[in-house]
């Protein structure tokens, strides 16, 4: 059983949905949280969005490195899928039960933070590789 888990983690696709699956998994523990254990209940959904978060982004990154096709459309459409969800969210919240608007919102910021954190990591790389590439060239 561990053998198939270490097997399918090395796959990357895998890996993104194991991500995106924490950050639904982190939504539907801070809709509980917040429809049952008051304002401070949600906390516990922290840790598995922030790990989801980090799996995505970093396995988005090394696709982006492979050139893996429709990796940055898959980013940028997580990206703004986030940024819908965390908005609406934030707008229905008073509107709908405490549990949903905490979902939305605890969603969106997973789904925001792993499409724009793959984007920025990888486009930061680059241009920080660069400007080294270019300042090195410089010197001589």
């Amino acid at each position: 059983m561990v053998r198939r888990i270490r097997r399918s983690y090395r796959n990357p696709l895998w890996r993104r949905r194991f991500g995106c699956a924490l950050i639904v998994v982190s939504a539907l523990l801070a809709g509980t949280a917040s429809r049952w254990a008051g304002g401070w209940g949600w906390l516990g959904a922290l840790p598995p969005l922030i790990a989801g978060v980090w799996v995505e982004a970093r396995t988005s990154d090394g696709l982006f490195t492979v050139r893996y096709p429709g990796g940055k459309r898959r980013s940028v459409t997580l990206a703004c899928s986030g940024l819908i969800a965390l908005v609406g969210g934030l707008i229905v919240r008073s509107m709908i039960p405490a549990g949903i608007g905490a979902a939305l919102v605890v969603a969106g910021a997973g789904f925001l933070g792993a499409g724009g954190g793959a984007l920025a990591w990888h486009y930061a790389a680059t241009y920080a590789g660069d400007r080294i590439v270019k300042l090195s060239d410089e010197d001589w």
